[in-house]
């Protein structure tokens, strides 16, 4: 069954969460599937609520053929490790957590990520892992499994929140936004790549020591976007996105997070087939602030 181009969860005490992919114009045109990818999860953990985020991007080239299950593996592994890192930093403070967070929740998501691709590319065997090769050539390609990895690659945003704390991390392009109360607009990985060269993903060798983590001031509150290339490269700079991110804020007051929620797949196919043409993803992170009453988080 195909899975829903819409998905919202939350809970007040701890945020609300709206994502949604879409497969981009010339993917259409082409008749290739959506390469991006994204899933969310909300619940407690022993009696404290968390909302975790992931978001991906499959590359898409003929390299990376199978890069579309890659992104799928990708957000599913991530969500489902970011849920386990938690249950063992469930209880107050959380300093500790963030401090684990940032060693050890890219190792983990990437050998993960490796592990998942190895059993998927079993189930397909020999096809997939050794597509041109005899059946005597398959122990020699498995020796080398960098060509496998790389036919799954994609890029990786996540986000873990709780009600004291926003642990953020990025693998490759893409963007992470935190619009603040007062209006602006923060990055916490400014965008480095330049044209020309190949961006960090989860099928690069040395993928763990390659990610970005960052813990966020939540305390004043704010919407937090995960989003692939796609959607910012539709706008001509950061400004015109910012003012687009800008814009969300007055658009859940208006028509409520449910009214955005519903509006999301029409918006990111406007922007594809206007702008860059390419899948697009897009996760909308609701933050309430933090009760003044209440002890700030520690820092990172």
């Amino acid at each position: 069954m195909k899975p829903p181009e819409i998905f919202a969860l939350g809970s007040p005490t701890v945020g609300w969460a709206c994502g949604c992919s879409r497969r981009g114009a010339s993917h259409r045109s082409g008749s290739q599937p959506c390469q991006d990818a994204f899933a969310l999860w909300s619940g407690a953990i022993r009696g404290g609520p968390r909302l975790v985020a992931a978001v991906a991007d499959g590359h898409g080239d003929a390299r990376h053929d199978l890069s579309d299950v890659g992104a799928a593996l990708a957000v599913q592994v991530a969500v489902s490790e970011l849920c386990s890192f938690h249950v063992g930093h469930a209880d107050p403070p959380d300093a500790q957590m963030r401090r684990d967070f940032k060693s050890d929740c890219p190792r983990i998501i990437s050998r993960r990520w490796r592990e998942a691709v190895r059993s998927d590319a079993s189930e397909r065997c020999p096809t997939v892992i050794a597509p041109s090769s005899a059946p005597q050539e398959l122990a020699t390609e498995l020796a080398d499994e960098s060509p496998l990895f790389r036919r799954y690659g994609t890029t990786l945003l996540t986000a873990l929140l709780t009600p004291e704390t926003l642990c953020v991390a990025q693998l490759g392009d893409g963007d992470i936004v935190w619009l603040r109360p007062d209006g602006e607009c923060e990055r916490p990985f400014p965008v480095e790549l330049a044209i020309g060269t190949e961006t960090d993903s989860l099928c690069s060798p040395n993928a763990q020591v390659c990610w970005k983590t960052a813990t966020l001031d939540r305390r004043a509150g704010g919407l937090l976007l995960l989003t692939t290339d796609g959607l910012p490269n539709s706008f001509a700079d950061d400004t015109a996105f910012d003012q687009f991110v800008g814009s969300l804020r007055q658009r859940i007051h208006d028509h409520g997070f449910g009214g955005v929620a519903d509006a999301l797949p029409a918006w990111l196919d406007h922007y594809s087939d206007q702008g860059s043409g390419d899948d697009m993803t897009l996760v909308i992170i609701e933050v309430p602030p933090i009760d003044e009453h209440s002890n700030p988080p520690g820092e990172q």
